[in-house]
Parts: C-alpha cells; structure tokens; sequence
C-alpha cells in the first residue's frame, strides 16, 4: 500500500474524510467503508439530492456490503462517471488493507471536480444570458428559454453550451 500511495495522500485523505459529517464514528477506514454506506454519505454530503440513503443497509455479511456496492456503483457512481470494478468492491467489502483509500482518494478528486465545475457553470449561464430580457436555465438534458411572451421547451445535451 505504501508504494502505491504516498503517506501525504494519505494524510490529505484522512483530513479529508475526518471534516464530513458522518453517522458513524471513524476508526478504521478499510472497516468503516466496507459496507459503501458511508461512501454513500461522503457524496450525499456533497450532492445531497444524488443520494437516497434508505437504499443502503449498514452490513457485516459480505453479500449485503456486495449489495450496497453494487447499487452505490450503478446508481450514483455512474452518474459521476466513475467506476468501481467488482474485484475493488470485494475487496474492499472483505476490509482489505488499503483499498477503500485507492477509491477515495480518486472518488475525492472527481467530487471536488464537479463541485467546481457545477459552480463555475452558474456563472458562465448568467454571462451568456441574452439581453432581451429572456433567461435560459440549464437543468441537464432539457433547456428553457423563458421570455416575457412565451416558454420554449428544447433538448439539448448537458454538454451544450447555452
């Protein structure tokens, strides 16, 4: 483990992890993780509406943690484009030494990442509003153009740019 990540990672990870609230005390990292339920509430802290936390049982059997795992990868992890391969997830549900910090400490980069980008993005759609007096606001793949006279409905990917 210590050649693969450098003991300042670490430290920054472990602060990190120390300054979001979380609904169990923090002792041993790869043992608290294990279960996906409080990777589930690290995001949800960041994207609450991202997270329906009744969908994660807190475990000790492997099957339920595999369970948690698999769901937090197909129904969140997915949607940040981020990905945890089967093996990772049994490793890291068997509390592997190590694992769950090599998921962290990239799962932490793509949060923040999309913190920033989320709130340079608000920004960015005032500045490119027209000055006719109507508005546009990005809400994923649906965009309105709203006007004083009329409400236009158009599809457009999240990657367009408005």
């Amino acid at each position: 483990m210590a050649s693969s990540v450098d003991e300042e990672a670490l430290h920054q990870l472990y602060l990190w992890v120390d300054n979001i609230p979380l609904s169990r005390p923090k002792r041993n990292l790869s043992r608290d993780f294990s279960d996906g339920v409080l990777v589930a509430e690290v995001i949800k802290f960041y994207f609450p509406k991202m997270v329906e936390m009744h969908n994660y049982v807190p475990a000790n059997s492997l099957q339920q943690k595999l369970s948690n795992w698999g769901h937090l990868n197909r129904k969140v992890l997915k949607r940040l484009n981020f990905s945890v391969p089967d093996d990772v997830m049994r490793k890291i549900a068997q509390c592997a030494p190590g694992m769950v910090e090599l998921v962290l400490i990239p799962l932490r980069q793509r949060l923040e990442e999309r913190q920033r980008r989320r709130k340079q993005g608000a920004g960015s759609l005032q500045e490119l509003a027209p000055q006719d007096g109507s508005g546009y606001m990005d809400v994923g793949k649906v965009a309105f153009s709203i006007s004083p006279s009329r409400l236009e409905l158009s599809f457009c990917p999240s990657s367009c740019h408005l």
